[in-house]
């Protein structure tokens, strides 16, 4: 999706009347989808225009910056975002050992605080905030300490529910993010124990090392938690291995644009949205486990407590606590960016 949750009541209150026939994948019907998410998409891009434009401190029409499509950018931009993450992966880590004894780079900073409160931060009221500012700390960390001029890209799944293997994003190409993993036959499925349920995960097109920028002199240190073999110190502790990718065209289904709308429609509000969105044939889940691999990896813990305005999101070594208060809004706070 490339409206963000912030302006998701704005849309509630504007959405047209939508056929309950979504969800099948016949070319009609996802064309009438996507027409329907660009008409939001207009919605979005004009509240984004409206709150902005008479600001005169804070996020304003002037400072605003924008969120691009991974497809969108141009291959200098691409090869740009992929050398400023290649630098993250060679920085020291900022993580003490005693605290991530498998940390070997900064970018392993963000891994490991990701792993620590998965527990908290999915099926809960934390799930969209906590990530949110931890793409905004990712984003800051490119920036100011390799270089990157530009903002964190996104990878629309509805443009490539069909094939991701096909999309600008996996297709391997220098300015991809690397491709598929190397097929492995034979394979048996993955069992996954995730937020209170195990699910076996059959094999898909790929499932061993990808190639492209990131299978020369790339790492992955942490994990995994959610599936065997399991990593040591509950996935904190050193394991390296290669960057694998097992591309499911089964799971990537649910990320059709017909999926999207049918998401936006009858959630009618934010909690439903949230359990929705979060559910195990929901759009989140066909994001990672289209991507299997290392897109498997989760674990399992019971949801945390209602959350309010003055709940706290930890994030470990990368910043102070956060209210969710303050993670509120893209054009609030510490943020000041949209999407496009």
């Amino acid at each position: 999706m490339r409206f963000t949750i912030f302006s998701y009541f704005f849309l509630l209150a504007n959405i047209p009347f939508i056929s309950a026939g979504y969800g099948h994948g016949h070319d009609n019907t996802q064309a009438e989808a996507s027409k329907q998410i660009d008409k939001w998409q207009d919605q979005y891009d004009q509240y984004i225009k409206t709150s902005t434009k008479h600001q005169r401190v804070g996020c304003t029409s002037q400072n605003i910056v924008y969120r691009q499509e991974w497809g969108s950018l141009s291959e200098r931009s691409r090869k740009d975002y992929i050398k400023a993450v290649q630098c993250l992966q060679s920085k020291p880590p900022r993580s003490t050992k005693e605290d991530v004894p498998g940390a070997r780079s900064r970018y392993d900073d963000f891994s490991a605080t990701h792993i620590k409160v998965t527990p908290y931060v999915h099926f809960s009221g934390l799930f969209l905030h906590f990530h949110r500012y931890l793409v905004y700390l990712y984003e800051k960390a490119l920036r100011k300490e390799c270089g990157y001029k530009g903002y964190q890209p996104y990878w629309d799944w509805t443009l490539s529910w069909e094939d991701p293997r096909k999309s600008s994003i996996f297709n391997g190409s220098p300015t991809s993010m690397g491709s598929n993993g190397a097929f492995i036959p034979n394979r048996t499925s993955t069992t996954i124990s995730a937020f209170g349920i195990t699910l076996d995960i059959p094999p898909a097109t790929g499932g061993g090392c990808i190639s492209g920028p990131f299978s020369t002199n790339y790492t992955v240190n942490l994990g995994p938690i959610a599936y065997a073999p399991y990593g040591p110190d509950h996935g904190l502790g050193y394991n390296p291995r290669c960057l694998s990718r097992d591309i499911s065209t089964v799971w990537s289904n649910n990320t059709k644009p017909s999926d999207v709308v049918k998401l936006i429609k009858r959630s009618l509000d934010l909690g439903t949205f949230d359990t929705n969105l979060e559910a195990l044939d929901g759009v989140h889940a066909g994001g990672h486990f289209s991507m299997g691999g290392l897109g498997l990896d989760a674990y399992a813990t019971p949801p945390s407590a209602n959350i309010t305005l003055d709940t706290l999101v930890d994030f470990g070594i990368l910043a102070p606590k956060q209210k969710i208060s303050s993670l509120i809004s893209t054009i609030d706070g510490a943020f000041c960016y949209a999407y496009l």
